[in-house]
């Protein structure tokens, strides 16, 4: 029952008031259906895969390339209010001038953020870099999250380009329709009007 429901919907009865564009439009619509179902869950599963992998490299090479180290600050960490900052809540933590050892004793120094309040000679946590320059702290990416993030995605630009693609076939189909329909009116119109 749901079967001859779904081929009457898609136009592949042999109703005899069919025309030439109706059967073009359900067998492109049943083209599409072919190609998303057969496509679909290839793109979506490479698509996964792919950031999985994506993720999974950069979370080890993060780890293996950034390290926490210990610096002492140069400075106390205070903020000031001016004129721009009023109004506004006082921030949780500054930047402030650090220093941090590193290999072979080398002292390096650059900026680091410190709790408001915090007194020079103190220590904070900061990430370097293989260099021992000043980094950011390592992303935590969660590669499933990414990997569902990017079915979602290529299911969803998958679907409505392929509906766009079977738009573009109906408007192209409808027009042909109507310039087939004017001209069988021009024709009934003339034995109308003559009566």
């Amino acid at each position: 029952m749901w079967a001859r429901r779904i081929a009457r919907r898609l136009g592949w009865t042999r109703n005899p008031l069919r025309r030439t564009s109706d059967r073009i439009e359900a067998w492109s619509t049943a083209a599409l259906i072919v190609v998303i179902l057969s496509i679909g869950p290839w793109a979506a599963m490479h698509a996964a895969t792919t950031a999985y992998r994506h993720d999974i490299k950069m979370n080890a090479y993060e780890r293996a390339h950034r390290f926490p180290v210990q610096a002492v600050l140069l400075a106390d960490a205070t903020w000031h209010v001016d004129a721009t900052d009023a109004g506004q809540a006082a921030p949780e933590t500054v930047p402030v001038l650090v220093s941090w050892s590193w290999q072979n004793g080398v002292v390096k120094t650059g900026t680091g953020f410190a709790p408001v309040g915090q007194r020079s000679g103190s220590t904070v946590r900061i990430w370097v870099d293989d260099h021992g320059a000043r980094s950011v702290e390592p992303a935590q990416r969660s590669p499933r999250t990414d990997a569902t993030v990017a079915v979602a995605l290529v299911v969803c630009v998958a679907s409505a380009g392929f509906a766009g693609i079977r738009q573009i076939v109906r408007w192209l189909l409808d027009r042909r329709r109507l310039r087939s329909w004017q001209a069988e009116w021009r024709v009934v119109e003339r034995r109308w009007s003559s009566r």
